[in-house]
């Protein structure tokens, strides 16, 4: 039992002390997010791991060279493929199609012979496997679509467990289907690095950060970046926090993507291995460790591990993690992947060695999974395409935007932010000339990463060397439409398609060869791609673009006028403010139109307009922003002058260009009027209560110290020499002593300690001894506004516990606890009537409670507690004949509830029921035992079933 207070997260007594010390002191942390937002940035709809993996997001790893030296749980696509352990990979985390490209595999360094692909047990309906010819071999016999039992062979291609139903294509273009997945992967990885070198969109992270030595929080919660891509240039500092584990910490929006950039020339490990017949000996490596995301502002951590055992947490580490992290690693060294997450393009890597479980996907041109397993955990994709028979295939595109087709060499704008469902297709089947359309399927839709998928097609044997031929069209072609703040042209461009079918009876496979033509919306041809051999369910075809008409919105809007003031009314200068604004569809305005314009004050500067939102530092005069659409706006104040304190932000609507606040009272003269009050110099004053756990009694004798943290600058950080403290009535200012280097200790009374004069910021309450007779407690965080209000924080600052009641920060001593005794619990089950063993132990729970401390805890068959309710089976009890019988060990002294929740059997009913506790006869269903020490107590229950 520790002294910890109900809800809340403490930071420990050594933090404190260190977050005090004078070196800290010198160095102040960062504390908030107030970093330059860039003045570019581009949508999370259109830069994801969709669109920089193409293809490869079927396949957890996909490398030409593969190397499997442990158990893994993923999919696959490689050229070249070597075993070098006994283990098999097996596809757990996912329930549709397992997609596999398998061109070739090597000869193993532990047989000498051919490598065997083994694949183990499976939570998916079908494996789809495209292979060449001579893995397969010649003896190849399987009815694409059926079941294949546990211990069969497909060539060098062997299952240990049973797969419910496997397709198999035979296939001379994988190896040339796997370089194109990679050498796509080495296209987007270029462009990310070109955004990341780029002043107008690289975000400078040591901005928004955190430092505490190696460890480093991240706050990219501003608004600005909702929806939106960061791209991080990976430097040495952030390189030595991602090689220990969990000293990168990302506070994030759940819609942000994050993209590392790492050149080839940081580095910040070596790594020494064998990895099939290749040494590596102190080779320069890149490292990535465990990291953690919180998408709620801090008060809940994601870790990268993942297991098949918490299927929850494998599927917010995918959303959260592998979809939202990019890792860009452009070394041509080794990269060590350790217990990680994320999409990791690694396109010139010498070797990607995988000794820590991770999970996501990964690219690259040499691939080791060795000491640690890699999980491929995505829930969505083209795993639900694929149908149990073969003969299928489907095209996908991809929603992109131009200014201008350029003669068929359009721009992408990757800045235009777009909601699924909004752009509609409809795939034809055509003629040769591409005239005479005949709809098939229903239209399609764009996803939220701007894939669309197009319908499954299934051919027939009776189609060999046959040439089919279709075109998609957007549905409302010529259209234009408002998109989150700009408007749209939908394409009157098309995309042509001919396929040629080839079945190989023999090995009852199809391949295809594929021609396609992409229209652009001005006539122009834009992309063609022809004769791709190809197999496998999906061909992707690229971009189709829609123009986008940014100066087509006519400054038709409302002007509004921006005034700080001081409570005199008086204009009040230096003011760092933010507006944004939303639509009736709850959509960010976009502030970088060119019908939207700003005319700064006299004195105002450091406008800095993004995509949804704009900020300025107020002047001598008000700030006027013209032409703003009707909708829903909200000014903030980021940072009041010196000597002021921040004002409550402001909410207002303009309906048919008038100003109203949020009761619908319009405003005078389109103005908005913000006034900051003066700040307080006296400072704050914060009561100190310490307690006896679970009482209101205060506990003499503690010596306590409250601290100063997160101090960036010598105005912010208190005197401690000149705060004053009372007990009571009572100056014990004197017998507190003070540091200069940040913090104040005293002792603990009879009364709680009033503590005056202490300046706005980030505190923690520690206790340095308890008294005689009781446990010292973990340390409390508290931080005081600037109207002197104090929250209670964890060590992020992040606030558990707003405004508490007196600023009243209590803390709580436990008593001195002694080391509990154990003893032994055992429970008996004698059963009578006609019942089988099978009927009784598929009926009949236990639940076993036990209350410590006034708090209910349930006791599991292995005799540990767990605060979540727990059965035990009749199954986990030892059966001797009618009999059964379960034994709990190590059990501390106390008093237990054992209860049998009884339930009827098929086809009897309970007649009778008898329990013993401690030889003694209890009516009922519950009993009620007292465990002592060294001592065994029994229970025995006793049930009689009759035929209903």
């Amino acid at each position: 039992m520790t002294g910890r207070r109900l809800g809340k997260r403490i930071i420990s007594s050594a933090m404190a002390f260190i977050m005090a010390s004078s070196t800290l002191m010198a160095t102040p942390l960062k504390t908030n997010a107030d970093g330059t937002i860039p003045s570019k940035m581009d949508s999370a709809n259109l830069v994801n791991y969709d669109y920089v993996l193409g293809r490869a997001v079927d396949f957890g790893i996909t490398a030409p060279t593969f190397v499997q030296q442990g158990h893994m749980e993923t999919t696959f696509a490689t050229n070249e493929f070597y075993m070098e352990c006994g283990s098999n990979s097996d596809v757990d985390f996912i329930k549709g199609t397992a997609q596999f490209l398998i061109g070739g595999v090597g000869v193993s360094n532990m047989t000498g012979e051919p490598s065997r692909i083994v694949f183990g047990g499976t939570t998916c309906s079908v494996f789809n496997i495209e292979a060449a010819p001579e893995i397969l071999g010649d003896s190849f016999s399987h009815v694409n679509g059926e079941k294949v039992s546990g211990g069969q062979d497909f060539g060098q291609i062997h299952f240990n467990a049973d797969v419910p139903s496997v397709v198999v294509n035979k296939s001379e273009a994988t190896k040339s289907n796997v370089n194109r997945v990679l050498e796509n992967v080495r296209e987007r990885s270029a462009e990310l690095s070109a955004r990341a070198a780029s002043a107008e969109y690289v975000v400078d992270y040591r901005q928004f950060s955190q430092f505490n030595g190696n460890q480093i929080t991240m706050d990219f919660t501003d608004p600005a970046f909702q929806d939106n891509v960061i791209y991080v240039q990976v430097d040495s500092k952030l390189a030595n926090a991602l090689n220990e584990s969990a000293a990168l910490k990302i506070k994030k929006d759940s819609s942000t993507v994050i993209v590392f950039n790492m050149e080839d020339n940081v580095s910040n490990s070596t790594f020494t291995g064998v990895s099939s017949a290749t040494s590596y000996e102190n080779e320069r490596a890149v490292t990535i460790q465990k990291i953690q995301v919180s998408v709620d502002g801090g008060a809940n951590w994601i870790n990268t591990e993942t297991g098949n055992s918490d299927l929850a947490q494998a599927a917010q580490v995918d959303s959260e993690i592998c979809q939202k992290i990019i890792w860009n690693i452009r070394t041509t060294g080794i990269v060590n992947l350790n217990i990680c997450a994320g999409t990791f393009l690694m396109p010139y890597a010498k070797d990607a060695v995988v000794t820590g479980s991770s999970a996501g996907w990964a690219v690259a041109p040499r691939m080791t999974v060795s000491s640690g397993e890699w999980h491929y955990v995505f829930q969505r994709g083209s795993q639900d395409t694929i149908l149990d028979g073969n003969g299928q295939i489907h095209f996908a595109a991809k929603k992109a935007f131009t200014e201008d087709y350029n003669n068929g060499k359009p721009v992408e704008d990757k800045s235009i932010m777009t909601t699924a469902g909004t752009y509609k297709f409809q795939f034809y089947k055509s003629d040769s000339s591409y005239s005479s359309l005949s709809a098939f399927g229903d239209e399609v839709i764009n996803q939220d990463t701007n894939k669309i998928h197009f319908p499954m097609l299934t051919y027939t044997p009776d189609d060999n060397g046959k040439t089919f031929y279709y075109v998609i069209k957007e549905n409302g072609a010529g259209d234009v439409i408002p998109e989150h703040g700009v408007k749209v042209e939908k394409s009157t461009g098309e995309i042509r398609i001919a396929v040629t079918v080839n079945y190989d009876e023999a090995f009852k496979s199809y391949t295809y060869n594929v021609t396609t033509k992409t229209i652009l919306g001005d006539g122009s041809e834009y992309k063609e791609n022809p004769n791709i051999d190809m197999s496998g369910v999906e061909f992707s075809l690229g971009a189709f673009y829609n123009k986008v008409i940014k100066d087509d919105i006519t400054p038709n809007g409302t002007d509004v006028y921006i005034s700080k003031h001081d409570v005199s009314g008086n204009e009040l200068e230096g003011a760092t403010l933010i507006f944004k604004g939303e639509d009736s569809n709850g959509s960010g305005i976009n502030m970088m139109l060119s019908s939207i314009s700003v005319e700064l004050g006299k004195g105002a500067d450091r406008l800095n307009r993004t995509t949804y939102q704009l900020s300025f530092v107020s002047g001598s005069e008000p700030t006027i922003i013209k032409n703003l659409p009707d909708g829903i706006y909200t000014l903030i104040e980021e940072t009041a002058p010196q000597g002021y304190l921040k004002a409550e932000k402001i909410t207002f609507t303009i309906k048919n260009g008038k100003l109203f606040d949020k009761d619908g009272k319009e405003y005078s003269g389109n103005t908005i009027v913000m006034v900051d009050e003066d700040a307080t110099s006296a400072g704050a004053t914060v009561n100190i209560s310490k307690r006896i756990i679970n009482t209101t009694d205060e506990l003499p004798g503690a010596r306590l110290r409250v601290a100063q943290w997160k101090i960036n600058s010598a105005e912010e950080a208190t005197d401690f020499s000149t705060v004053i403290l009372k007990q009571g009535i009572q100056d014990i200012t004197a017998y507190a002593d003070a540091c200069d280097c940040g913090y104040i200790e005293f002792t603990s009374g009879y009364r709680e300690t009033t503590i005056s004069g202490l300046k706005p910021g980030y505190y923690v309450l520690s206790e340095i001894t308890a008294p005689d007779g009781y446990e010292k407690t973990e340390s409390i965080g508290f931080y005081i506004n600037e109207k002197g209000k104090v929250s209670i924080v964890d060590d992020d600052g992040n606030v558990l516990e707003a405004d508490v009641v007196n600023n009243t920060v209590i803390m709580e001593d436990a008593p001195e606890t002694v080391v509990p005794d154990t003893g032994k619990l055992v429970i008996t089950k004698q059963i009578e009537g006609d019942v089988t063993k099978e009927e009784a132990e598929g009926a009949l729970q236990f639940t076993i409670t036990v209350d410590v401390n006034g708090t209910t805890n349930y006791v599991k068959a292995d005799g540990n507690l767990t605060p979540t309710k727990t059965l035990i089976g009749l199954s986990q009890f030892k059966p001797e004949g009618s009999k059964y019988t379960l034994e709990l060990n190590k059990l501390e002294t106390g008093s237990y509830t054992v209860t049998e929740e009884i339930t009827d059997i098929n086809g009897y009913k309970l007649a009778g029921v008898s329990y013993t506790v401690d030889g003694t006869t209890t009516d009922g269903k519950t009993a009620t035992v007292s465990v002592k020490k060294d001592a065994t107590t029994t229970v025995a229950y006793k049930d009689v079933y009759e035929k209903e």
